[in-house]
């Protein structure tokens, strides 16, 4: 058994198969050998925490059940003469800042198709 297939097994049993995929990656490009091993380890970590990031992201997504799939900020119409919408605000909530900081946002207003693009938009 080689080195590499113990390290698969391990990372398999450990749930963090992202590691296992990026040591591959860095094994086929010989920039990565002029690293100190802790950046290595420090890349392969990183690799697996936004690998972790993004599946989470993706399954709350699917969960929101967003009426608007494709919805983005670029689409939002603020020149709308009767809608309030602070476009400053909106850039900043699509930021997500709220969420490191553990906001919440509650939009307030009639539900109608354009109003709920912008709560759709920041939500992607």
């Amino acid at each position: 058994m080689t080195t590499m297939d113990i390290i698969k097994e391990l990372t398999d049993e450990l749930a963090i198969k992202n590691v296992y995929q990026s040591l591959k990656e860095q094994q086929m490009q010989p920039e990565y050998s002029n690293l100190e091993f802790e950046k290595r380890v420090q890349l392969l970590l990183e690799s697996e925490s936004l690998e972790r990031k993004n599946k989470k992201i993706k399954r709350l997504l699917n969960e929101a059940k967003l009426p608007d799939k494709s919805a983005s900020i670029e689409d939002i119409n603020f020149s709308i003469a009767n809608r309030v919408l602070d476009k400053s605000l909106i850039l900043e909530l699509a930021s997500l800042k709220f969420i490191e900081n553990s906001n919440n946002i509650i939009f307030t207003g009639f539900t109608r198709n354009r109003q709920i693009l912008p709560c759709t938009s920041i939500s992607k």
